[in-house]
C-alpha cells in the first residue's frame, strides 16, 4: 500500500486537530472540576463554622453535622475540601479551629478505619492530615495511632513517612518507639536521614524520647542506630560517657562510630583527645575513622593535636589529608609551625595545605566582596 505525500499531510492534520480538541475538553473538564471542588468546600466549610460558633459560645458541637461530615468525607475529594476548608479557618482563628480538631477525633477514628482499607495514596494523604491537625496531641493509645503504626508495615514510603509524621506531630514518645520498633522488627528499609530528621521533629518532650531510645539502642540495626546518634547530636549532650563506650568498643558498626565521632565534634568530652590523638597517629585500615577524626579533632586545639594532623596529612588517603588541612587552617596555624610540610618532601601534603589556604583566601575575599555590595 503506497501513501502519498498529501494522505500524510491530512493524517498530521488531523492528529493536531484531535489534540487541539482534547486539549480545550481537559481545560472545560478541570475547570467544571475545580468549579465542584469550590462548591463542596463551601458546603463544608458552612458546616464547620456551625460548629466554630458552637465552640465559641461554649456550647457542645452538634452530634447531626459530625455524622453527616463522617459520611461525607469517607470520599477522598471531599476530605480535601474539608481540608481547605479547615485551612481557611485557621487564618482566622486558630485557636477555636484547633478545638474543634481535638473534638473531632471520633470522627477521624472512624475514617481512619476506612481510610486503611483504600488505597496507598488516599492512606498517605489521610495520614499526612493527622500530622496537620494533631487531634492526638499526647494521647498514648487511640484508634488513629493504630492506624498510623499500621501504615508502619507497608511497602509505600510515602505511607510510612506520612505516618511517622503524624506521629512526631502527636508527642507521645512510646508511639515514636513503637513505629522504629516496627520498622527495626520487620527490617524495612527507611533512609536514616529521613528518620533522624523526623526525629528532630517531634513535639514533644526530646529530653524522654532521647532517654527512650537509647534504653533500647542496642536492640536496633545499624542504621537507626546511626539515626538515634544523630538526634542526640542535635539535641542533647547527656550522653557523652554512654556514647564514649560505644565509641571505643571494637565490635560497633563503623557508621555508628563516625556518628558517635561526630557528636564529639559538638560536645567536647575529654577523654575523646586520647582517642583522635591515636587515630590520627596509628596506622589504621579504617580511613573514614581517621577522616572524621581529622576535622573533629578542631575541637580539642592542643600542642599535641597539631601534631597529630601534621602526621595525618602524610596519610596516602586524599580525604584523611584534605579534612587535616582543612582542621590546619581553621585553627589558624602559622608557616613556622608548619614549615616541616612546607618544605619536606611530601609534595601531596604541601600542595594540598597550599590548596586550602589559598580556598581560605578566596573565601574571604568573597565575603568581602558581598559585604561591600550590602
Amino acid at each position: 500500500m503506497i501513501i502519498t505525500v498529501e494522505e500524510i499531510v491530512y493524517i498530521y492534520i488531523g492528529v493536531c486537530i484531535s489534540m487541539l480538541i482534547f486539549n480545550v475538553f481537559i481545560i472545560f473538564f478541570r475547570k467544571s472540576q475545580y468549579k465542584r471542588f469550590k462548591t463542596r468546600t463551601h458546603d463544608i466549610s458552612k458546616l464547620i463554622h456551625v460548629q466554630l460558633e458552637h465552640i465559641a459560645r461554649k456550647q457542645p458541637i452538634k452530634r447531626t453535622i459530625q455524622i453527616k461530615l463522617d459520611k461525607m468525607l469517607t470520599a477522598p475529594n471531599k476530605l480535601m475540601a474539608f481540608h481547605e476548608a479547615i485551612e481557611a479557618a485557621l487564618e482566622q482563628d486558630a485557636v477555636v479551629v484547633q478545638q474543634y480538631l481535638l473534638l473531632s477525633r471520633p470522627l477521624f477514628g472512624s475514617l481512619a478505619v476506612k481510610y486503611m482499607q483504600k488505597d496507598d495514596i488516599r492512606k498517605a494523604y489521610f495520614a499526612y492530615l493527622m500530622s496537620r491537625y494533631k487531634v492526638c496531641k499526647d494521647i498514648e493509645q487511640d484508634e488513629i495511632i493504630n492506624s498510623m503504626l499500621q501504615l508502619i508495615d507497608t511497602k509505600s514510603a510515602y505511607c510510612r513517612e506520612n505516618a511517622l509524621k503524624a506521629l512526631y506531630s502527636f508527642g507521645n514518645e512510646k508511639n515514636v518507639l513503637s513505629a522504629i520498633m516496627l520498622i527495626n522488627k520487620n527490617e524495612i528499609f527507611h533512609h536514616e536521614k529521613l528518620l533522624s530528621d523526623g526525629l528532630l521533629s517531634f513535639e514533644g518532650d526530646k529530653a524522654r524520647l532521647g532517654a527512650l531510645l537509647w534504653e533500647h539502642f542496642n536492640e536496633f540495626n545499624n542504621d537507626i542506630q546511626v539515626s538515634i546518634v544523630k538526634f542526640l547530636h542535635a539535641d542533647s549532650d547527656q550522653f557523652k560517657e554512654e556514647l564514649y563506650s560505644l565509641l571505643i568498643r571494637q565490635e560497633t558498626n563503623k557508621e555508628v562510630k563516625v556518628a558517635i565521632i561526630r557528636y564529639f565534634g559538638k560536645y567536647v568530652y575529654e577523654p575523646m583527645y586520647h582517642f583522635l590523638h591515636t587515630t590520627l597517629t596509628e596506622a589504621s585500615d579504617d580511613w573514614e575513622i581517621i577522616a572524621i577524626s581529622a576535622t573533629v579533632i578542631r575541637a580539642y586545639p592542643t600542642p599535641a593535636s597539631i601534631e597529630a594532623l601534621k602526621i595525618a596529612m602524610h596519610h596516602s588517603n586524599w580525604y584523611i589529608r584534605f579534612n587535616a588541612a582543612e582542621t590546619l587552617n581553621a585553627l589558624r596555624k602559622n608557616y613556622n609551625e608548619l614549615a616541616s610540610i612546607y618544605n619536606g618532601t611530601d609534595r601531596f601534603a604541601r600542595d594540598m595545605l597550599l590548596y586550602q589556604d589559598q580556598r581560605t583566601r578566596i573565601k574571604a575575599q568573597a565575603q568581602q566582596q558581598e559585604a561591600v555590595r550590602v
